[in-house]
């Protein structure tokens, strides 16, 4: 099945397909299934714009810790056990799962202070976009925090689909 293009015909601003094009013009048309596939390529349209967003907003930003590490966008289909056993093995250890909220996790990158220079504020401002955007486009959001010394961070959240959508990075705490 192809992906949806989002391509806008002409002006008359309609969405092609050519998986459409293909039930027209074979005379295949059945409206409820032309339904569903719409709905469905609108939903792949819609989800990979959040991920867009979210990696655009992440872009450039490095989690400071011993050493500053960028994040990397990261997604998957709901797993079959817990989201937990996914992410160790994702991080290929078998530690315990340490869990914190967003806003405690972003807490000293979003923070401006007295004294920042302008370069630290709009550090801080970034990160605090970032957050704005990952609270708007995902529920129920975690972060998880696995091993020591060398952490794997997982900030993870539902889509709308059910998938889950979300930034990993990797911390240094010595």
């Amino acid at each position: 099945m192809e992906r949806f293009s989002g391509k806008k015909s002409g002006e008359s601003g309609v969405i092609e397909s050519s998986y459409f094009c293909f039930y027209i013009r074979h005379g295949c048309f059945n409206f409820k299934k032309l339904l569903s596939v719409f709905f469905y390529h609108l939903n792949i349209y819609k989800m990979n714009s959040v991920i867009t967003e979210i990696k655009k907003a992440a872009e450039g930003l490095l989690f400071l810790s011993e050493s500053d590490h960028p994040f990397e966008i990261i997604t998957f289909s709901k797993p079959n056990g817990s989201v937990e056993d996914h992410l160790k093995k994702l991080a290929k250890k078998d530690s315990p799962v340490e869990t914190q909220t967003l806003e405690y996790f972003f807490r000293n990158m979003s923070r401006i202070n007295e004294g920042d220079d302008p370069e630290q504020q709009t550090t801080a401002k970034k990160f605090q976009q970032l957050q704005i955007i990952l609270n708007k486009s995902l529920k129920n959001i975690m972060v998880y925090r696995i091993g020591s010394v060398q952490v794997d961070a997982f900030i993870i959240g539902e889509l709308p689909d059910g998938s889950y959508a979300g930034l990993r990075t990797l911390l240094i705490e010595t």
